[in-house]
């Protein structure tokens, strides 16, 4: 999304970040349709990925509607594309744009959308107030992160390893600066940006799939000359082959808790 951004993007996170779409995405449109996304609407997307989310906003708001997708991974954006293009709609725009530069786009929004991504960003109450400039009056903005990395997790059976990820996650967010507990911090900031009819929730996959459990180890895969900064290739082996293990065990895990927040710009 930045320049700041060091997680992996294009095919090499694709397989994660669509497994993460199936486990978020249910709750996420649950919660956009019950605050106030519309047939005709037009719609900002910040941070696309691989453009799940914004080809459903897309069949949401229909053919009256569009959806302005952006990302500045331009790898992001041609994924995005080629999934919109395959699915047979045309209603979006994808565009390799930073957030910070929002006024290119000389446009006003009635409903904005983002996941994740501003977690990873410096100044996000900046970032914030630059979304809502380019929101009218009476528009939507609507964003959902982690509640606090490293915490809210567990595993049952009780899984060593799982532990050791979570922690490893805060350690790695901590050494690259980024917002380990925005979403708790969700609900008061939207408040101080004066938003109003504020709405709040939560959501929290449980893992309990191969695959669902496969995104722990895919992640560290994709991370790893990062992870090496925090450990050594001997640690990293062993973390990796625990994952492993996980994924074939019959334990369950609850994965990030995502906080959900809804405001109108008066």
């Amino acid at each position: 999304m930045s320049q700041e951004y060091i997680l992996a993007v294009g095919e090499t996170d694709r397989q994660r970040l669509e497994i993460l779409n199936r486990m978020y995405n249910p709750i996420t449109q649950y919660f956009l349709t019950q605050n106030g996304l519309k047939q005709g609407m037009t719609v900002l997307e910040v941070g696309c990925g691989t453009g799940d989310m914004a080809c459903w906003l897309a069949n949401q708001i229909g053919k009256k509607g569009k959806v302005v997708a952006i990302d500045n991974s331009s790898a992001q954006i041609k994924l995005s594309s080629e999934k919109a293009k395959n699915k047979g709609i045309n209603n979006i725009e994808f565009l390799c744009l930073d957030v910070r530069d929002l006024a290119t786009l000389n446009q006003q929004f009635d409903f904005a959308y983002g996941r994740w991504v501003i977690s990873f960003l410096p100044d996000q109450h900046s970032i914030f107030q630059n979304i809502l400039s380019v929101l009218k009056s009476g528009g939507i903005l609507s964003y959902e992160t982690a509640s606090n990395v490293g915490e809210g997790y567990f595993s049952y059976p009780a899984t060593p390893v799982v532990a050791e990820w979570f922690k490893i996650s805060e350690q790695f967010f901590k050494k690259n600066k980024f917002c380990l507990d925005l979403g708790n911090q969700l609900f008061h900031l939207y408040g101080k940006l004066g938003l109003s009819n504020i709405q709040i929730m939560a959501n929290q996959p449980i893992m309990k799939t191969p695959e669902e459990k496969s995104v722990m180890r895919i992640g560290s895969t994709n991370a790893k000359d990062q992870l090496l900064k925090l450990m050594d290739e001997k640690n990293y082996q062993r973390y990796i082959q625990g994952l492993e293990a996980f994924e074939q065990s019959d334990a369950i895990a609850g994965f990030y808790r995502n906080i959900l927040a809804a405001g109108v710009k008066v």
